[in-house]
């Protein structure tokens, strides 16, 4: 895991980032959270920020670990959104992530370069409401806040249209 996250910094690093708009995304940045590669590119959030949104109406969390991962656990309401299975998986999903006002990428954490993979590819399709919350999945369970999956998670669940 950790040669993925290292092969997709190397991949997205010498992006120029003026080549992209800048998200619109209306959160708070965590200025400490963003790698500097990618911090002109889209908001980086901390976990006060990402529990503050998570929840809310409108703001879609999207999960770019595997699919196996985010089945076994994951932050509640979370779309798995595996960087592996993007095209596949993004078809299933659009219409959520359209009409979201805010799409949250998260992944194994500040080590992990998935979720700004995840957001340079939602970016790609035109989304400009996007933002990376860098603590990702292992700082929001060390925070021993909720999370679904598991036994509980029947099965995949079905975004509803706006």
């Amino acid at each position: 895991m950790k040669t993925l996250c290292l092969c997709l910094r190397l991949l997205l690093a010498p992006l120029p980032a003026a080549a992209f708009s800048l998200s619109q995304a209306p959160v708070t940045p965590d200025p400490g959270a963003a790698q500097p590669a990618f911090a002109e590119l889209w908001p980086h959030i901390g976990l006060a920020e990402a529990r503050r949104l998570q929840g809310q109406a409108g703001v879609v969390f999207v999960d770019g670990r595997s699919y196996g991962e985010w089945e076994r656990s994951h932050i509640p309401g979370a779309l798995p959104l595996p960087a592996g299975e993007f095209d596949k998986r993004y078809a299933m999903l659009r219409s959520a992530l359209v009409h979201a006002r805010v799409v949250v990428c998260y992944c194994h954490g500040k080590a992990c370069g998935i979720a700004d993979y995840v957001a340079q590819l939602l970016a790609d399709k035109g989304h400009r409401n996007v933002a990376v919350y860098s603590g990702g999945y292992p700082e929001w369970k060390a925070a021993k806040l909720p999370l679904e999956g598991g036994a509980q998670q029947k099965k995949e669940p079905v975004p509803a249209a706006p």
